[in-house]
């Protein structure tokens, strides 16, 4: 097994991991509604953004809120744009940023020390449940730990 993974390459190791993460975000992605307190506030403030066609200002409920960095705004809304607003697009982004980061400890892991701690590290992160969860709701905890 350890020769196996030493053969492959790291193009080959993002594709599988990619194909095992993928139909496992976005399985229930839209399901169910925005729950949590602070998932409403963020989609709201997205909204707001297209609704406003102004993507300089954060807005909630017609007043600024300047207290969160509006990356993951930008990135919701141009979801909103191409896709519509529902629960799916607005979790879209936190899903994609949790891809990318199992995709970054894949590449530290194999730089710091070798391909198959990289390769456990992925795994490790994908099926850890705190981290699952975080990606299937529209916050901006996984955006800023990317």
């Amino acid at each position: 097994m350890i020769a196996l993974i030493e053969k492959l390459s790291v193009k080959k190791i993002i594709f599988m991991i990619v194909l095992l993460f993928v139909p496992l975000f976005l399985f229930y992605l839209s399901v169910p509604g925005l729950w949590d307190e602070d998932e409403s506030i963020y989609t709201e403030i997205s909204r707001q953004m297209l609704l406003r066609h102004d993507l300089v200002g954060t807005y909630f409920n017609y007043e600024p809120r300047y207290d969160k960095p509006p990356l993951n705004f930008w990135i919701t809304t141009a979801f909103y744009k191409v896709f519509g607003m529902n629960e799916f697009t607005s979790r879209m982004t936190s899903t994609i940023f949790g891809f990318l980061c199992i995709i970054l400890v894949l590449y530290f892991g194999k730089r710091l020390f070798n391909k198959r701690t990289g390769i456990l590290a992925a795994l490790m992160l994908g099926t850890s449940f705190l981290f699952f969860i975080e990606t299937q709701m529209a916050l901006i905890d996984t955006s800023l730990t990317f």
